[in-house]
């Protein structure tokens, strides 16, 4: 049951930049390429602080940015309602929802639904403790199958015009800053009679939660309200139309050839299809079925795999997870220890296939948000990457500093 509060967000100062050549999506969905192009749009650019490798610099560039006035702190605590417009499956789709601090929980309390690295933790964690401010939410969800709190800030947004108002790539984003008491105070308490799950940024919460640990162990005097207790995040109700995941297809580099064919052969009927077109009309088809499908592309044929024996996965995969392609892939198909790779963009894993000897290219259909709840609820976790949740909230729109 997540506890929120407003905060004195940091926004960047659009008379001394324009917010589309300064603002990015979420650090771990930027290529190396997008990296230099985004770079290359302002000086200002949010890489310069997301993807900085030293953390130092990092550190002191946010500082400079503040003291020369190109990000300016809001002077009252406020929660920031956040709209996105999107074209989705022939029609133009809205989501709502609003940014705010997150009390970070000492369990599970915000429910995780997919597993996370070492790596991209301790990455994320350096850069919290050089900056001191979180530059981009955390994603998360929660019931409210009424619409409560979707209508409260419609109302309140009815007659305002927004602080940002950007198209990105075919993504129109809009925010305003609320800062009456009497709104946030009962955002605030729907929120806490309510459940909530990490739909994205499972590594930068972990993160902030260490991070929560290792400042709250220095403190002789520890009162619960110090800054560091809180992540900002963005929320959204699970029961919002625009709430849309797609899928993240995977590419398997320098395989084991012999023992992926042994793998296919042994657990899952195969069916060749002609080109990657009908391997996704045949995949959407049989979504519904017990045994989920699996699109594969080998560098000659397309193929759709279905498992043989649902009950080959009960030793091994919880019950609430069985039901998920990327869960049987994971399980059945992908060794441990495998060069994997991701993207969102079937073209791409046909590129990587054909360039690449012994590589494989598996295609996945989207999960349903439903499905995510169950599995949060649960307490199960996916593999890393099962969901992709689009559009993602914009990085450097409003950030949270701690002092």
């Amino acid at each position: 049951m997540p506890e929120i509060r407003p905060f004195r967000g940091v926004l960047y100062d659009t008379s001394r930049v324009r917010i589309e050549e300064v603002v990015t999506p979420p650090y771990d969905v930027i290529s190396d390429r997008e990296k230099e192009f985004y770079k290359s749009l302002n000086p200002y650019n949010m890489v310069y602080l997301l993807l900085e490798p030293d953390y130092p610099k990092a550190a002191e560039r946010f500082r400079r940015w503040l003291r020369e006035g190109v990000l300016k702190q809001d002077d009252r605590p406020a929660i920031y309602i956040y709209r996105q417009e999107f074209p989705h499956g022939g029609r133009k789709i809205a989501r709502l929802g609003f940014i705010a601090r997150m009390r970070i929980a000492d369990g599970d309390e915000l429910m995780p639904h997919e597993n996370t690295f070492e790596g991209p933790k301790m990455d994320r964690l350096r850069l919290l403790q050089h900056v001191g401010a979180n530059l981009s939410p955390i994603f998360s969800v929660f019931d409210d199958p009424q619409n409560h709190v979707e209508n409260l800030l419609r109302e309140v947004i009815r007659d305002e015009k927004p602080r940002v108002d950007v198209l990105i790539e075919g993504v129109t984003h809009q925010m305003w800053s609320v800062d009456e008491k009497v709104v946030i105070g009962k955002v605030a308490e729907k929120l806490s009679r309510s459940y909530a799950f990490i739909a994205d940024g499972h590594h930068r919460y972990e993160s902030a939660r260490i991070y929560r640990d290792l400042m709250r162990s220095k403190l002789p005097r520890y009162s619960g309200e110090e800054p560091f207790n809180f992540v900002m995040s963005y929320f959204v109700s699970v029961s919002d139309e625009g709430l849309i995941i797609l899928p993240t297809h995977r590419v398997l580099v320098g395989a084991d050839s012999k023992e992926i064919r042994r793998r296919i052969e042994k657990f899952f009927e195969s069916e060749v299809v002609r080109d990657l077109d009908e391997m996704f009309e045949r995949m959407r088809e049989r979504a519904g079925e017990k045994s989920p499908p699996i699109g594969l592309y080998d560098g000659e044929r397309f193929r759709v795999l279905v498992l043989r024996d649902s009950s080959t996965l009960s030793g091994s995969v919880p019950e609430m997870l069985r039901d998920l392609d990327v869960t049987v892939l994971h399980a059945l198909l992908i060794p441990s220890g495998g060069d994997l790779r991701f993207t969102r963009d079937p073209l791409e894993v046909l590129r990587s296939v054909r360039a690449t000897p012994s590589s494989f290219g598996f295609f996945l259909n989207p999960i349903d948000p439903g499905k995510v709840r169950e599995v949060a609820l649960a307490g199960e976790r996916m593999p890393h990457k099962s969901t992709y949740f689009y559009p993602k909230p914009l990085s450097g729109l409003v950030i949270n500093k701690h002092d």
